[in-house]
């Protein structure tokens, strides 16, 4: 296979052989496909110059005599030509470079100017060099015999490879030296991939220059130095000269002595020459034949043009009459294009009335939406001041509640003492009762018989222990269960709470996966899902805007994670608003693409200007407490101006402890706030420290890795979930044991009471008895001593009880005082959660009110859009019927100035077209039968050229003919005395060459029937018939030391500036290598114009060297 860019080749040389090779023999070439001018080609040189009989270096006289001069005096002459020759200028090889070409990896290697030996083993890659030679000039691959396709050629571990070649460019014979230099680079790439083609490069001698890419410019550049990289004597590879000699074909020496000599394409050459210019006389003969019939032709139209001048002067009324329709046209555009452009002015009026309109009601929707972020942040400030206010009401609560616990406890005591002394005063009174009682029955039972009740009270008091033991066993056992209630109740509690706490995680780890979910892939939706449709929007008009709108959130990235919480909290909503540099343009632009976007938009109007540059004694001096401007990276300047304004960035600390904050806010009065890690922050307000808990529980919108965020949320879901049920069974099992417990309570206590109650009647009942035996028992003065003394030591009990009493109610009032304070700073903080509840429902009713006006403001908006719409789809629609308008004027009054000048006139273009369809009619009429007067004319005109043109071209094509007849028999006669010459000359040098080893040969020639036989007598001592041999009878050194000499001979035939001999000493013994290697060296010496390579496997240390 031959290389991909041989068909760069192939469209050169057969630009203009492609059709004649499609056409069969028989045919002839019409005027136009015959193509005479490459007759003429073949006639001059390669170069496009005329070749003389003096550049062939023949004449018709030098022919015939250099056919007869004999042998001696060609080699006297040869010899004084070229011992005074004088080194190589142009097209010699001076250096050539190889990469990745077959075995070499990286090779470099300069030339002599006149003879090279490249010595080294087998498979050392000397024929490499050849082959990158041949290759790199633009020989095709099968060629150089050393494989099918050009990946043969590349390092098995590589894909491509690059060959480097620097020809000489000095001298007369210089081609464009102002372009190359004094040395042109050859430069061509070779790829393994076939879809690539391989590339060529020419460079001037400085290496880096690139003059030109094309094959057609080497073929240029090998064509003036005369360099024949096809011939396969230039350079002669391995097997090329031994199948010369070794072949028995003597037609195939004969083809290979026409290659090496040129003389077999100028034979090709002078073939296609007689072929053309045999068609070239069938084309004559061809016309000859045609010329009458064309003469007929040319009359007969002759008359017919004379028949249609006739109606010319009707056609010139439709002129005229088509002339003036088409400037009444003109008029009717006109007229029409008026009155669009009074309504297209109509409609600009209207619109400018609409912008004036939609600019008002957008200032009103400017101030809506100011009134609707005042209130919010009135909102804010309210929900604040009533979360602080509800702590306040919830810590005074619980102060209270512990006061009022003392007071109700203090109470109780007073009321137990209380009822003691009513019991105590009952007591007394009994006993009044019972001394009066005794004194006035004294008598009555004085004798009575006492032993029955005696019996009775003994009876009861043995009952009395087992009462009193089952009273305090059912009272003791009812305060344990109780107790047990009790415990039971906060367990419950307890557990409803847990259940309560991990069920709102659940729910809140829940939404934070949701949301963080929304912004997965894209981190504009933490901001809202509209978001990124906005930043599309801003991208898409950016051009529009005086510097782009920065979204703050998307230009703040966290060093520190472990402070993202507590910064998010401090920037709060101010990550979701952007920062613009005006009101005018840049603000109003962005309200507009929010709208669209369907997006509410907050803004902080900062210039874009560079970064503030703080004053170090304006900062907290807190070395270890980094500020929140050094914990984020601000993307950009006006970004960190913002926050520096709205936020004090580089005032607010960040502290891990808590009274450490505390600390800090009270001594440095350059600190504006300070938040700890769960986003806490603590401030001073006039003096006072507040603490206002985070609303923010973990960081969504500066989350910078949120899949590790739902990873780890899903987990902590995943872990709390399974927790929920057992706490749900948990608390389940405790409320029933609770309800058990306090049926068990009721249950105590109602046995409680009645053991107490038997209690009391038993010991009532004994008491009763008792005094009823002591009356009867009674002396008639009965002794009342003893209650006289129970007496007196009741009233004593009874004053005690009254100074306890005093001293409990002492205690109660000072409780009280106590609580008063507690009570009264209750109710002022419940005041304060009802005024902040009354400030926030007004708040949110002026926001409601704001939010109304609001939305009235965007529907009023929207219509006044939708009307200016409209308007400019009128004008537009006005505008494109004026445009319409202008063009059909300018068609028309195109079309008019083509029909002629301006006439100006009052009938209308249906009447001009009626006229001119009447006189067209009658024009039809007088036509009928006859063709057009222009297809007339132009017939009549065609074929009068055509006639013309036909005898002009037989005249012409007559005289080329003769003279190219004449030219190309001379020359075919001169190509067969010049090949004469080659052959005499080269069985002259073979001749000479063979006597330097004392050998004689002779060279046979049949020029006519193509054939070339070879003798050799290697030994001139023995007789003619018996040493005489042929190739195939000799030895190896005999026969590559013949091949040698036949090369020489063939190279002196050959103006190729450089010629090269791979492995010329493969066969020989030492003997006729070494006068090979001299004959070689001779040869070389007088041809110092020319350059020679010559490769051996075999040592050359013996030759001498030099600068040649």
């Amino acid at each position: 296979d031959d290389d991909d860019d041989d068909d760069d080749d192939e469209e050169m040389s057969n630009e203009h052989s492609a059709r004649k090779h499609n056409r069969k023999d028989d045919e002839v070439p019409s005027d136009d496909e015959l193509d005479l001018s490459n007759m003429s080609d073949l006639m001059s040189g390669s170069d496009g110059s005329d070749v003389s009989d003096g550049e062939l270096n023949l004449s018709d006289e030098d022919a015939h005599a250099n056919v007869s001069e004999d042998s001696d005096s060609i080699v006297a002459n040869i010899e004084d030509g070229m011992a005074a020759s004088e080194s190589a200028q142009t097209g010699i090889l001076e250096e050539i470079t190889l990469k990745n070409f077959m075995s070499h990896r990286h090779m470099n290697m300069k030339f002599g100017p006149n003879v090279n030996f490249l010595c080294g083993p087998n498979g050392s890659g000397k024929s490499a060099v050849l082959v990158a030679i041949s290759v790199c000039l633009g020989a095709s691959i099968g060629f150089t015999n050393r494989g099918g396709t050009i990946a043969d050629l590349i390092r098995n571990d590589t894909q491509t490879c690059e060959i480097r070649v620097r020809l000489a460019n000095r001298g007369t014979d210089a081609y464009q030296p102002e372009r190359y230099g004094d040395s042109i680079i050859v430069e061509r790439s070779l790829f393994r991939n076939r879809s690539t083609k391989s590339q060529y490069r020419l460079l001037a001698s400085d290496g880096t220059t690139v003059v030109n890419k094309t094959k057609k410019e080497l073929n240029k550049i090998l064509d003036t130095f005369n360099i024949q990289i096809d011939n396969p004597c230039v350079i002669l590879m391995q097997d090329t000269s031994r199948e010369f000699i070794a072949s028995a074909r003597a037609q195939d020496k004969y083809k290979f002595f026409q290659k090496a000599t040129q003389l077999e394409k100028m034979s090709h050459d002078y073939i296609d020459s007689v072929k053309h210019l045999g068609l070239a006389k069938s084309s004559i003969e061809q016309k000859k034949a045609v010329l009458p019939a064309m003469a007929k032709e040319v009359a007969l139209r002759k008359q017919e043009f004379d028949a249609a001048q006739s109606l010319v002067t009707l056609e010139e009324t439709v002129k005229k009459l088509v002339i003036e329709a088409s400037w009444a046209d003109v008029r009717d555009a006109a007229e029409e294009l008026s009155k669009l452009e009074h309504k297209q002015s109509q409609a600009a009026d209207a619109l400018a009335k609409l912008d004036e309109t939609e600019a008002r009601v957008l200032e009103m929707q400017r101030d809506r939406q100011a009134d609707v972020e005042e209130a919010n942040r009135e909102i804010s400030r309210v929900q604040l001041d009533l979360e602080r206010a509800e702590h306040n009401v919830k810590t005074a609560h619980r102060e209270s509640h512990q006061a009022g616990r003392g007071v109700r406890e203090a109470t109780a005591n007073i009321r137990s003492h209380e009822a003691n002394q009513g019991r105590l005063q009952k007591r007394l009174k009994r006993i009044l009762d019972e001394i009066k009682k005794a004194q006035q029955a004294i008598e009555q039972s004085r004798n009575a018989d006492n032993s029955v009740i005696q019996q009775r009270i003994q009876l009861l008091k043995q009952k009395l222990p087992e009462a009193e033991h089952q009273a305090a066993v059912t009272s003791q056992r009812h305060n344990e269960v109780q107790a047990k209630a009790q415990r039971v109740g906060e367990d419950v509690d307890a557990l409803q709470q847990v259940v309560r706490d991990k069920e709102q995680e659940v729910r809140q780890c829940q939404s934070r996966v949701q949301r963080l979910r929304q912004q997965q892939g894209n981190r504009l939706r933490a901001f809202g899902d509209r978001m990124p449709a906005l930043m599309q929007l801003i991208e898409q008009n950016r051009n529009r805007f005086r510097h782009t709108p920065q979204l703050i959130g998307m230009n703040v990235l966290i060093k520190d994670k472990a402070w993202s919480v507590a910064i998010e909290s401090s920037l709060s909503q101010l990550l979701d608003q952007f920062v613009v540099d005006n009101h005018d343009q840049d603000a109003k632009l962005l309200r507009q693409l929010a709208q669209r976007a369907n997006v509410r938009v907050n803004m902080v109007v900062c210039r874009f200007e560079e970064r503030y540059q703080i004053p170090p004694a304006s900062l907290p001096r807190v070395p270890d407490a980094p500020s929140i401007a050094d914990v984020v990276d601000i993307a950009t300047g006006p970004v960190f101006n913002a926050l520096v304004d709205q936020r004090k960035v580089e005032r607010s600390l960040l502290v891990r402890d808590k009274r450490r904050a505390y600390e800090l806010v009270s001594r440095d009065s350059n600190l504006s706030s300070v938040f700890l890690p769960n986003g806490d922050r603590i401030f001073a307000r006039n003096g006072t420290q507040v603490h206002l808990p985070s609303h923010v529980q973990q960081a969504t919108k500066l989350a910078d890795n949120v899949d590790q965020q739902i990873v780890e949320l899903e987990a902590q879901i995943a872990h709390l979930t399974p927790a929920i049920h057992p706490a749900q069974e948990r608390l389940n099992e405790a409320k029933s044991a609770l309800a058990r417990v306090r049926r068990e309570v009721a249950d105590c206590r109602r046995e409680e009471s009645r053991a107490l109650s038997q209690l009391e009647n038993l010991r009532d009942e004994i008491r009763d008895l008792e005094q009823e035996a002591q009356e009867k028992l009674a002396e008639t003065e009965p002794d009342i001593s003893e209650l006289l003394e129970s007496r007196d030591s009741i009233a004593q009990s009874i004053e005690e009880a009254r100074s306890e009493l005093s001293t409990l109610q002492e205690a109660e009032a000072a409780a009280k005082e106590t609580l008063r304070p507690l009570l009264e700073a209750e109710q002022a903080a419940a005041a304060e959660v009802d005024q902040a509840t009354t400030q926030l429902e007004k708040a949110q009713a002026t926001l409601l009110q704001a939010t109304t006006q609001l939305e009235n403001a965007n529907r009023r908006l929207q219509i006044v859009r939708q009307s200016k719409a409209k308007t400019v789809g009128n004008a537009r629609a006005f505008e494109e019927s004026r445009l319409e308008a202008e063009r059909r004027l300018e068609q028309s009054t195109a079309r008019a100035e083509r029909a002629g000048e301006r006439i100006d006139s009052e009938r209308s273009v249906a009447d001009l077209k009626e006229d001119i369809r009447c006189h067209q009619a009658r024009l039809e009429k007088e036509r009928r039968g006859a063709d057009d007067t222009d297809v007339i004319t132009a017939r009549y005109v065609d074929a009068k050229r055509k006639y013309n043109k036909t005898q002009l071209d037989l005249r012409h094509l007559k005289e080329l003919c003769m003279n190219l007849d004449h030219d190309l028999e001379s020359r075919i006669e001169k190509w067969a005395a010049f090949r004469k010459v080659l052959a005499k000359r080269t069985r002259t040098y073979f001749n000479m060459f063979l006597s330097k080893r004392g050998s004689t040969g002779s060279i046979t020639f049949d020029h006519e029937a193509g054939l070339l036989d070879i003798n050799v007598q290697m030994d001139t001592s023995l007789s003619k018939e018996t040493a005489t041999q042929t190739t195939k009878s000799m030895s190896g050194g005999e026969r590559s030391y013949a091949t040698v000499a036949l090369l020489l001979s063939l190279w002196e035939a050959m103006e190729n500036p450089f010629r090269a001999m791979d492995e010329f000493d493969v066969f020989m013994d030492a003997a006729n290598r070494k006068l090979t290697i001299t004959l070689l060296m001779e040869c070389a010496r007088f041809n110092k114009s020319r350059q020679f390579i010559f490769i051996s496997p075999l040592s050359v240390v013996d030759i001498e060297t030099g600068p040649m």
